[in-house]
């Protein structure tokens, strides 16, 4: 074989700082560098002797080696196991920052002491179970005082909504009365004449209820006649002329004045004596009546007796009422009234004689929603009416323009075209 030539080396220009710094070789000082970090990565650090490179075991472990006769070593323990002794970068910079400490943790520790100083309990940091703790770092941990307290401020602190008591209670008309109610026997397909005319009088006696409560809600509404017994306008414009006329007159007449006498000493005298005798005739009277309401202190005691059995008797009857309301479904829980649906019925020449002729009447949906109103499950509401804050403008577009123009020149059209056959 021919020897391999090594190519020699050119000359490379020096002329300059920039020349150099272009053109070194650096291929030697790459290799010798190299060769230190496969060191450091096998071993830790440099080594300084060929020898310390190797270990010679002598005796070795004869478990491990029954152990691992006959098998290979995996290739991803291969690579595990190629593990550098370098630390990471930055590890160190790191830990030197956590024992320093940062600005957030000085400002920290400044405000536990702070609180220190002046009195306010620290709470102590929370114990580690096994080794790691696990919680839940979105929800807020509520405090039984708040940390940050002022004098001048109220204390605000956010608390949990609570749902009311009534939320797990269930209503006593839900309980009482039942969920499903069968409709008056008088309402079948098919009832007896007694029962029909029993539904037939409950019906007229609901819608006379109406008739006399819309009555009486006319007439309170309608003009009283006791307001034309009330005197006209002309009448008050009448009667304040003749008054006027009355004080016209007296204006002019100018009433004398009585001249005044001087009071004696006699008289003065008369007068106090007699303001004596009217305060001993009061004090005589205010104790004839303190000794009559003395005689009469068993009287009213009796009296006070009954008017307490009766304000308790009332109370009584009013909370028994309030029960029963409530069991009847008759508690107010909104604006609104409940009020009963009608009395879905058929008059005599409707009843149908088969089921095939039978029209089915009301509505299962509505059904339910006025039993859980009539149980008090939810509210009675209204239906709401959608009105309009500005009325609707009508605008007529261009299109629409024209289409009634060509309508009108066919129609006109047309008109010639009829006179001319005429013609």
């Amino acid at each position: 074989m021919a020897a391999v030539q090594e190519k020699p080396k050119v000359q490379t220009s020096r002329k300059g700082k920039k020349a150099w710094r272009k053109n070194i070789d650096l291929n030697d000082v790459d290799k010798a560098l190299e060769g230190q970090r496969a060191e450091e990565r096998v071993f830790g650090q440099k080594v300084s002797q060929d020898d310390a490179l190797f270990t010679i075991d002598t005796a070795g472990d004869a478990e491990v080696a029954k152990k691992m006769k006959g098998k290979k070593k995996l290739k991803v323990d291969e690579i595990l196991g190629e593990r550098s002794a370098v630390p990471a970068v930055g590890v160190k910079a790191l830990n030197d920052r956590k024992q320093d400490g940062s600005r957030y943790t000085k400002q920290q520790v400044d405000r536990l002491v702070k609180r220190k100083r002046e009195g306010a309990e620290i709470l102590p940091p929370p114990k580690k179970k096994g080794g790691k703790q696990v919680y839940d770092m979105w929800v807020e941990e509520e405090s039984a005082e708040p940390q940050d307290t002022n004098g001048f401020l109220e204390s605000v602190q956010v608390r949990k909504a609570r749902a009311p008591t009534t939320f797990t209670k269930k209503p006593a008309a839900a309980i009482h009365q039942p969920s499903v109610a069968l409709p008056h026997p008088g309402a079948s397909y098919n009832p007896t004449a007694e029962e029909h005319q029993e539904l037939l009088r409950l019906a007229t006696d609901i819608e006379e209820r109406k008739l006399a409560a819309q009555r009486r809600l006319d007439e309170q509404r309608s003009y009283r006649k006791e307001l034309n017994d009330l005197p006209n306008e002309d009448q008050e414009l009448s009667d304040d002329g003749d008054s006027d006329e009355d004080d016209n007159e007296g204006e002019g007449h100018v009433p004398s004045k009585k001249a005044t006498q001087r009071k004696t000493q006699t008289k003065r005298n008369k007068e106090k004596r007699a303001r004596q005798e009217k305060l001993r005739a009061a004090i005589k009277r205010n104790e004839k009546e303190m000794r009559k309401q003395i005689d009469l202190v068993e009287q009213l005691e009796k009296e006070l007796a009954e008017h307490q059995a009766k304000v308790e008797l009332a109370t009584k009857r009013r909370q028994e009422m309030k029960e029963e309301n409530e069991k009847m479904g008759k508690q107010r829980l909104s604006r609104h009234k409940y009020q009963d649906v009608n009395v879905e019925l058929k008059l005599t020449d409707e009843l149908s004689e088969s089921l095939r002729q039978l029209k089915p009447e009301g509505s299962v949906f509505t059904d339910r929603y006025v039993s859980m109103q009539k149980r008090n499950i939810i509210e009675p509401r209204v239906r709401q009416k959608r009105d309009r804050k500005y009325a609707l403008k009508e605008y007529e577009r261009r299109t629409y323009k024209n289409f009634d123009a060509a309508e009108s020149r066919k129609a006109e059209q047309k008109e010639k075209q009829k006179q001319q056959k005429k013609k």
